[in-house]
């Protein structure tokens, strides 16, 4: 089920016996138990009874038992089982014929006074297994994958229109490159906003930068940034700021030959005629990174923008075989691009 359709039909009342919560987006798993737990405390005037078993020390047959018993002190159980991976393609936890008999047992026909929650953290499972197919099937089977950038960017507008404090387009936009788009690191920052709003303070641009930590991925934006306008000491700053913080010189250039991997890609589509909203749904990233791609990739000729891509690709191999000396490659590409510079003038 969608998660929003799930949380919905929770804040209706409406409680199912089992849940298959799938994916490894925290924040939403956080906010569902807790929305969870919150209703049951609503509809029942005895204690909470919540149980936690983590898969990874106890078994199947364990929480069947706990599931099937009942409580003395509440009309609701609540079992929360963590670290289940049996049914995704590289599962650590098998199940015997036995195991897995008695479980589909209680799926088809669950204790209706206890609500089960498996939690599996992967973002994909084995749909084959006979397992999944049951949970799928007869449980409430919750995606909670991680979201892509236009997903996550609509949930934070979504969020934003009922948070008790406002921030302006350009302070979203640093708050999600800051967070590299991802939404329970955002959803933390926000906090922070929210306590920060409370005594009666703006969140402007200058406090998201404040308050907001960079990430390498946000690090590395501002290094592209600089290597395609040809900004060689700026950049060249930037890269040993990287490394003095303990960064590994090949994640960094991964990352940034990702960044010219979509400017030549974006470059590209748009020479086809793709607008930035049809060239976003093609690459599967949030518009704003198109714009800022069109604006930076046009920085540099094409074919200048090429042979860098294919001088950083070469460079690639070259360091995940161990060839040379990692941290200084970065310089043969401000060499080459002090080339450009020079032909340029």
């Amino acid at each position: 089920m969608n998660y929003q359709q799930a949380l919905q039909s929770l804040k209706n009342y409406d409680l199912k016996p089992v849940y298959t919560i799938v994916g490894s987006e925290a924040y939403l798993r956080d906010e569902f138990t807790q929305t969870l737990i919150d209703k049951v405390v609503q509809m029942d005037v005895g204690e909470l009874d919540i149980t936690r078993i983590d898969m990874k020390e106890q078994t199947i047959m364990d929480v069947l038992d706990e599931a099937n018993m009942y409580s003395f002190f509440s009309s609701y159980r609540i079992v929360i089982v963590d670290q289940m991976d049996f049914i995704t393609g590289s599962a650590t936890q098998k199940l015997t014929d036995k195991e897995q008999k008695a479980l589909l047992s209680y799926i088809d026909a669950p204790n209706p006074d206890t609500v089960l929650i498996f939690n599996c953290l992967a973002d994909s499972v084995d749909k084959r297994r006979k397992v999944t197919k049951a949970l799928m099937k007869d449980s409430e089977y919750i995606d909670i994958t991680v979201m892509d950038d236009r997903d996550v960017a609509n949930y934070l507008q979504q969020y934003l229109q009922h948070a008790p404090f406002k921030l302006s387009k350009e302070a979203v936009q640093e708050l999600l490159m800051r967070t590299d788009y991802q939404l329970t690191s955002i959803m933390t920052e926000l906090n922070k906003f929210e306590t920060y709003a409370a005594g009666g303070k703006s969140i402007t641009l200058d406090v998201v930068k404040q308050l907001v930590p960079r990430t390498i991925e946000s690090d590395v934006f501002e290094l592209t940034n600089a290597v395609v306008n040809l900004q060689i000491a700026r950049a060249t700053q930037i890269y040993q700021d990287l490394l003095l913080n303990n960064n590994e010189p090949i994640a960094l250039h991964a990352l940034l030959l990702s960044q010219f991997r979509l400017f030549i890609q974006v470059r590209i589509l748009s020479g086809r005629g793709f607008l930035e909203g049809d060239i976003a749904k093609e690459l599967n990233v949030h518009p704003y990174r198109v714009k800022l791609a069109m604006q930076n990739g046009r920085k540099l000729p094409y074919e200048a923008l090429l042979e860098l891509y294919q001088e950083m690709a070469r460079i690639d191999f070259n360091m995940k075989q161990g060839i040379g000396v990692k941290e200084t490659y970065f310089y043969l590409i401000l060499t080459k691009l002090n080339d450009f510079v020079v032909k340029s003038r």
